[in-house]
């Protein structure tokens, strides 16, 4: 049975944080795909594509610039996947936030400034 449902990968290390993001787009009618690490976030991209990827940047292991550089290096399906990151780091740096954009992020949302709702919109953008 086909659907025509967006699959997206939420790859947050925060449990509480990733079962909210969870519910609230699977409520939005997407497929969701979920990874506690930059690791299992590189791992589930890459395995089953999915056509967007929200991603945190903090996380312990591998965290989400480094996930970002090998997503966009290895796959030629990597070099084009929407990736928005939701993060708590203010874009206050400069050099950090030259390096994710140079990595073709389609938005960076510090997730205290964004309600749920104005996430999922912004994601939904992405792939239509």
């Amino acid at each position: 049975m086909a659907t025509d449902k967006k699959t997206i990968l939420i790859v947050e290390d925060e449990p509480s944080q990733l079962m909210v993001l969870r519910d609230e787009f699977a409520d939005h009618g997407f497929q969701v795909l979920t990874a506690g690490s930059g690791e299992e976030g590189l791992s589930v991209a890459f395995f089953r594509h999915p056509d967007v990827i929200l991603l945190d940047i903090m996380m312990p292991h591998m965290d989400g610039e480094s996930m970002l550089a090998l997503l966009r290096r290895d796959r030629e399906w990597g070099k084009h996947v929407p990736v928005l990151v939701l993060t708590n780091i203010i874009p206050d740096d400069e050099r950090r936030m030259k390096h994710i954009r140079g990595s073709g992020v389609s938005h960076y949302l510090v997730k205290s400034g964004w309600p749920l709702e104005a996430i999922v919109d912004v994601v939904k953008s992405k792939v239509r």
